[in-house]
């Protein structure tokens, strides 16, 4: 039934339409056919009652006897009506019943009455009729309680009204003819109404159907069907409608496939961030996460959550969120997890109308960033006091100079020592910075060719021998000479790293300990390394041993400028070469990097 509501309406209207048009008719017929009904009886009495006049002024010239008179009045038929005839004083002269085909002995008997009823009922209508007026209206009478159609025309002799001839017709036989006449319209109405019920309902069904289809054609569309189309061959308005349903159709599926491909992008890009994403509507419930957010709380990235302490388990998080919607404000703060350093911004999402319909959180792993902020404080501080030692050595031996503090010639001479060793420390220092800096800028170009890693390292060996065995050291070579392969790299770039390696072992290997350079490989890489037995590098130092100005002696109070180890590594890195460390306190460390083979 829900579903031809439409099609019920469109029936109960034409029911309704045709019903208020049979109602409205039949009371605006009967209401003026009455009164057109009586005037045209009236007017078909008045030919009669002019004829009866003409034979009263024949009968009062004694033209016709009375009892010819009296023939043709009753050989007379006026429709029902009774004849009164009157002389110029109101008296009867005579009374005739003439009766027709509307009229029955039932109707006559009741509208009987004296011969004084009618005088006084017709006393206005006769004295109107004496005066030479003919005379056509309706009176009532309270004797009988009807109403009476009364025409009356007046009899002359010598140019001189001298009788009346009134006739009188119940209106209530003009109103039962009209009853019947008014049942039969309204029993016509309905049975027109019986006949246009089938019609009505065929062509309101032939309409509906164009609509009906448009309404499955919506819910086709609202389940995300756009290839569904209306009929639009009709004609008329319904072909208009079912053209302009086709066009929003059409419209629609191409907005809806854009909003698709822009959705699909959207997301791709914000799935590619490294930074994770959270977005959560009104309520706090979860909308949308990134993988990134995922891995950042220890999840795999295709692990599919929608609880909010299942996704990220810090309730404190998830407060910032509801008071960002509460308050219509962004809100930040930093959190630390699992040696991760992550920053947090919260941004409430606002409709056209400016009421808050979500947020935002973007979530930045700023670990990487924090350590380097850290660094750079660190690199600071550190050439600072790299930079202030051999400054300050230098300024308090030159006021010393200066003052004549120092008298003889020999203590002036080891100042002078004094004042050279911590300018070349300076000048060392220096050169590592500007060495380092060019490194990472990329600046220096490394042209790679064959090099013989065995003569490299057998010369190299030969000198750090003699250095070793004058501050008592041994020293060795652990190298397969006869087999050892070439490799492709640069050989002034690797003597350095092996250098600065070879420098740091003599500077941190006790008196007796024993030093060792060689190399090994396989069918890719030559693997070189530097050991010593020297006093060895801590766990916790190792993860930071290739930064800048980083050493084991956090006084600094040793030799060197920090800054070997990290040239060492940009060196090798620039060459495409990896370098690492292997330590034990107390034990000793080894340096080992790799050179990639030459291929003839």
């Amino acid at each position: 039934m829900k579903k031809n509501a439409f099609l019920t309406r469109i029936i109960l209207l034409i029911i309704v339409a045709i019903m208020l048009s049979a109602v409205i008719t039949t009371i605006i017929y009967g209401e003026v056919a009455n009164n057109v009904y009586s005037q045209l009886v009236s007017k078909d009495l008045a030919p009669r009652a002019r004829y009866f006049a003409k034979l009263m002024t024949k009968y009062l010239n004694e033209e016709i006897s009375a009892e010819i008179l009296q023939d043709m009045l009753s050989d007379t038929s006026v429709l029902g009506a009774k004849v009164h005839l009157y002389d110029a004083q109101g008296k009867v002269l005579g009374e005739i019943q003439t009766t027709d085909i509307f009229s029955n002995s039932e109707n006559n008997n009741s509208d009987d009455g004296s011969q004084e009823n009618y005088v006084i009922l017709l006393g206005e209508s006769i004295t109107s009729v004496m005066k030479g007026k003919e005379v056509e209206e309706s009176v009532h009478s309270d004797t009988t309680g009807y109403d009476y159609l009364v025409v009356g025309i007046p009899v002359y002799m010598n140019n001189k009204a001298v009788a009346a001839v009134i006739f009188t017709k119940p209106i209530r036989e003009v109103n039962e003819s009209m009853f019947m006449l008014n049942r039969t319209l309204v029993l016509s109405m309905l049975f027109s109404l019986l006949i246009m019920l089938l019609p009505s309902y065929l062509a309101a069904r032939r309409m509906m159907r164009p609509i009906n289809r448009m309404r499955d054609i919506a819910l086709a569309m609202a389940e995300g069907d756009y290839s569904v189309r209306a009929d639009d061959e009709r004609s008329g308005e319904l072909g208009q409608l079912a053209s302009a349903f086709n066009y929003l159709a059409t419209r629609l599926s191409e907005t809806i496939s854009w909003l698709e491909i822009e959705r699909n992008r959207l997301r791709r890009t914000l799935d590619g961030l490294n930074e994770g994403i959270v977005a959560v509507d009104a309520k706090g419930i979860i909308t949308h996460t990134n993988p990134a957010i995922l891995r950042m709380f220890g999840h795999d990235a295709n692990t599919v959550l929608d609880e909010r302490l299942q996704i990220i388990d810090d309730e404190s998080v998830w407060d910032d969120f509801d008071q960002a919607i509460e308050n219509k404000c962004a809100m930040q703060r930093s959190v630390n997890r699992d040696n991760m350093v992550l920053r947090i911004a919260i941004t409430p999402l606002e409709d056209e109308e400016g009421r808050i319909v979500g947020a935002v959180g973007l979530f930045r792993d700023i670990t990487e960033s924090e350590r380097l902020e850290r660094m750079q404080r660190d690199y600071v501080a550190n050439v600072s006091h790299e930079l202030r030692t051999p400054v300050t050595g230098v300024r308090g031996l030159a006021e010393a100079l200066h003052d004549g503090v120092v008298k003889s010639e020999q203590d002036k001479q080891r100042y002078y020592g004094y004042i050279l060793r911590e300018t070349l420390r300076l000048s060392r220092l220096i050169d590592d910075l500007l060495e380092l800096s060019r490194l990472q800028s990329g600046t220096i170009a490394v042209d790679k060719r064959e090099v013989s890693i065995c003569s490299l390292i057998k010369e190299l060996g030969d000198r750090y021998k003699i250095m070793t065995d004058e501050v008592g050291l041994k020293f060795s070579i652990d190298l397969d000479i006869e087999n050892c392969p070439k490799v492709f790299s640069n050989s002034d770039r690797v003597e350095q790293v092996l250098v600065i390696l070879l420098d740091n072992a003599i500077k941190y290997t006790d008196e007796a300990g024993k030093i060792t350079i060689g190399a090994t490989w396989n069918n890719e890489n030559v693997f070189v390394f530097v050991k010593d037995e020297g006093v060895g590098i801590s766990k916790q130092d190792l993860p930071y041993l290739f930064n800048r100005f980083y050493k084991s002696d956090k006084s600094h109070t040793g030799g060197g400028t920090g800054l070997g180890l990290s040239i060492a590594r940009e060196l090798l890195s620039m060459m495409g070469e990896t370098i690492w460390v292997e330590s034990e306190v107390a034990k000793g460390s080894t340096f080992t990097f790799t050179l990639k083979r030459f291929e003839s």
